[in-house]
């Protein structure tokens, strides 16, 4: 009984938070809507700004959901650009097939977020993806190409090993990451629970807010742990075809490309990664936020925004490989 009343308090928080940010905005700022996918997933879509300014559609990380980027919602960004934000399959409000070829087969990914830009009618969006969300924007690239994007925003991610930074040995938050993540795959609710809890506390350097932790942990117990069992079968590519990296996607990304990584990230090294998409990308705009941890867009909104805005604003020359 104690772990449900402390589920339905962590919910209960949650859901408050998300209330009192709704005050914060106009009752008619959040359009929420209802996109099938290809394969019959429900995908829950929010947008906000004005339908007819330039496209962002934001991909957010493991275990998370659209809330994750209410700041850009809430914020000044919504009023210069029309801002777009899906539950992932099995996330949040989303559908959450018990099959596991619903997560191993990456296309099925790209093809939700088709299904958004159809139905919301995005031309071009920039894609800003988050973690997780990095791994999914390759899915994209792999299955359906690049020629439908106007841009990519890579935040805190290493896209599927599109780049690899120097080998070392893993760090102590990775380390306890891990840990948490075989936690939320238990079929026990208060191992998920302690997992949940425990992860949470490695997303930010510091907490952008006093709602962000119970958001956070929410959102994590919406993962069912079959899903997260699933996600850790493998990857199937086109044809059926295994994928353990995203490096041969490199050569195609012909589009502006733009990194933005965490000085104090607790899951990854952020300047590490930086290099690693430095070199392999010279001609992409990366930016370490050295104060910031996994998630730079939320501790840091206002920079976040004006990076963004700017990206999209100016979109840069297509990155170009390096040999």
């Amino acid at each position: 009984m104690l772990h449900r009343l402390v589920l339905a308090v962590l919910l209960a928080s949650a859901v408050a938070g998300v209330a009192r940010a709704a005050d914060t905005a106009p009752a008619a700022a959040l359009r929420y809507h209802a996109v099938t996918s290809a394969d019959g997933v429900l995908l829950n879509v929010v947008e906000s700004g004005p339908p007819d300014a330039p496209p962002v559609l934001f991909v957010h990380g493991i275990g998370q959901s659209l809330l994750s980027w209410r700041r850009q919602f809430e914020g000044p960004l919504a009023g210069q650009l029309r801002l777009v934000a899906l539950d992932l399959r099995g996330h949040g409000d989303s559908g959450k097939p018990a099959t596991p070829e619903s997560y191993r087969e990456a296309c099925r990914w790209a093809e939700d977020l088709r299904a958004v830009q159809r139905a919301l009618g995005l031309m071009k969006p920039v894609v800003v993806a988050w973690s997780f969300g990095g791994l999914v924007a390759m899915h994209y690239v792999r299955c359906l190409g690049t020629r439908e994007l106007g841009g990519l925003v890579l935040v805190a991610t290493a896209a599927g090993r599109l780049v690899s930074p120097p080998a070392g040995p893993p760090s102590a938050g990775a380390v306890r990451a891990g840990a948490a993540a075989r936690e939320m795959s238990s079929p026990d609710l208060r191992r998920n629970l302690a997992g949940a809890r425990d992860f949470a506390a490695l997303m930010t350097a510091r907490q952008p807010d006093a709602a962000w932790e119970a958001e956070s942990i929410a959102a994590l117990l919406r993962l069912p742990a079959y899903v997260r069992r699933a996600l850790g079968t493998g990857t199937l590519g086109p044809g059926g075809v295994p994928v353990t990296t995203n490096a041969d996607l490199a050569t195609r990304l012909d589009l502006p490309l733009m990194v933005i990584a965490g000085g104090r990230d607790a899951l990854s090294d952020g300047r590490a990664l930086a290099y690693a998409y430095r070199a392999r990308f010279p001609a992409a705009q990366v930016i370490v936020y050295e104060e910031a941890g996994h998630s730079p867009f939320a501790e840091s909104p206002a920079r976040f925004d004006a990076d963004l805005a700017g990206f999209v604003s100016a979109r840069r020359a297509p990155p170009r490989a390096a040999d």
